[in-house]
This record gives structure tokens, sequence and C-alpha cells, in this order.
């Protein structure tokens, strides 16, 4: 398995900081450097790549680990890593009002890239579909969070590419209805028209936890194309049932959705 490397001692500090902020991302790295003697569990075993949980003095931390590749070191060189992407689709997301990860360090040597963020509270949007005790009201709020938020990002010109439902985190305490956070935004990109990437969003909601098998309820699915349209209005889709056939088709070709690895059965994230 893939474990980060220790007496990491070259972070590279992230984001645009004052004085204040970077002296704590400074001191959250040397705690960083030692995380073997933290507080720690792994989130997503692998031998490529791997996300771990670590709780610092001050906050919990999520460190995405990749092994180094040919490839890889390439692409490092002109920061063009699934890291560096991460950073951006972060930054792209962040710029609209999106809530997304916040990333707080970089780190690439010793046959390992690794890049640390900010927790995010709650679970995972395909737990929230595999919970079977969640209310009618609850699934309701989650089902008009996901619409608002697929607003937002059509709305910003932008799409992401890996929408699935275990890489967005559901937040339940946020008052005034539940948070929608994306903790994975590597396939954020620019879109050439506001919503356009819509239907492959849409489809992403359906396609992942049906391979876990867990399928949504298609009267949620249905929730959330409602409240699209109640919030916004997007040249390409006419109407509810317009959205719905073009993500229909694209789950269609899609062909065997079962993941290599199952979310569920890891309690995994990111």
């Amino acid at each position: 398995m893939l474990t980060p490397p220790r007496d990491i001692q070259t972070f590279t500090l992230l984001g645009d900081l004052n004085d204040l902020a970077r002296q704590s991302h400074t001191m959250l790295v040397a705690e960083l450097a030692r995380w073997d003697s933290l507080p720690h569990s792994c989130l997503k075993p692998g031998e490529s790549r791997s996300v771990w949980r670590i709780t610092t003095s001050t906050e919990i931390v999520t460190l995405k680990c990749r092994r180094h590749t040919i490839g890889n070191r390439l692409r490092n060189l002109v920061q063009r890593t699934p890291l560096h992407r991460e950073i951006r689709g972060s930054e792209f997301l962040k710029r609209d009002g999106i809530a997304t990860v916040t990333p707080l360090a970089l780190y690439s040597g010793q046959g390992v890239h690794c890049l640390a963020l900010r927790h995010v509270p709650g679970r995972t949007l395909l737990e929230c579909i595999a919970d079977s005790t969640l209310s009618a009201s609850a699934r309701l709020e989650i089902a008009q969070a996901v619409g608002t938020q697929l607003v937002q990002i059509g709305r910003a010109g932008i799409c992401n590419r890996d929408h699935k439902p275990s890489n967005l985190i559901v937040d339940e305490t946020v008052k005034g209805g539940p948070l929608i956070t994306v903790i994975d935004p590597a396939g954020i990109f620019q879109s050439p028209v506001p919503g356009c990437g819509m239907p492959h969003m849409l489809a992403s909601l359906f396609i992942e936890p049906t391979g876990c098998g867990v399928p949504p309820n298609k009267r949620d699915i249905v929730r959330v194309v409602r409240a699209v349209f109640k919030r916004g209005k997007f040249a390409h889709w006419k109407s509810v049932r317009d959205l719905l056939g073009a993500a229909r088709d694209i789950v269609m070709q899609h062909g065997d959705p079962t993941p290599a690895v199952n979310p569920l059965a890891q309690g995994a994230r990111g």
C-alpha cells in the first residue's frame, strides 16, 4: 500500500495567504512532516495512489498521495498532474462561490506526490443515496441542493467530468438546507457554452450508485432536474424531459457501471 513519505520537509504552501494564514499553514506543514506520529487512518488504500485522514493539533487534513511515474514526473514539471488539476479545479469553483475543498500544501519527492487538503465534514452523496433510513423530506432537500449546485456550475461556464456522488460531500447541518461540496475537483474544466455539460454531470449522479448496487430513486433524479429549471435557464435544455433524455442517453451508452473498487465497501472519500 502506498503510504505518505516520512519526514516531509519541503511542502509548498498553497493559496493567497496573509502573514497570519501563512504562519498557521507553516505550523500545519511542520506537523504533517511527522504524520505517522499523529492520529491517522487510510480512507482509500492502493498501490499507486491512496487517501489518508490525518488529525493535527488544529484541524483534520485529507492527504492524497500518488506514486511517481515517468509520465507524472513530466507532468509535474509543467504542473499538469492530477493533483495540480485538483488545485486548479478548486480555484475555478471558488472563483464562482461554489463549495469545494481547500488545498493547503503540495509535496513532490521520494517517489510520491502529496496534496494536503482541509477536511470537509459530512458524508458523501453516495452514502446518502444508499441510506434507506433517510426521510422523504431529507431526500427532497438534498435533491434540491444538488440541483442548485448544478445550476451554479453551469452558470459559471464550467463542467465537472467526474461529478459522481462519492466526490460530493453533503453537510446536513448547514442552516437553510444541505450544502454540497466538491471534494475532487480534478475534473473541472471550462465549458464552451454555459450548461452544456449538465447531462454528463447528471448522468454521473446515476451511473456510480447503480454500479455500487444502490441505484438512485428516479423520483429523486427528477427532483434534481426540476430544481435546475426552477433556479436557472440554459439555452440547450427547454424542459425537464429534454435534460433527462440527454442524461439517459449518456447512461445507456456507458456500459457496465460497476466500479473497480466500491466506495461504499471501503467507506472511502476522494
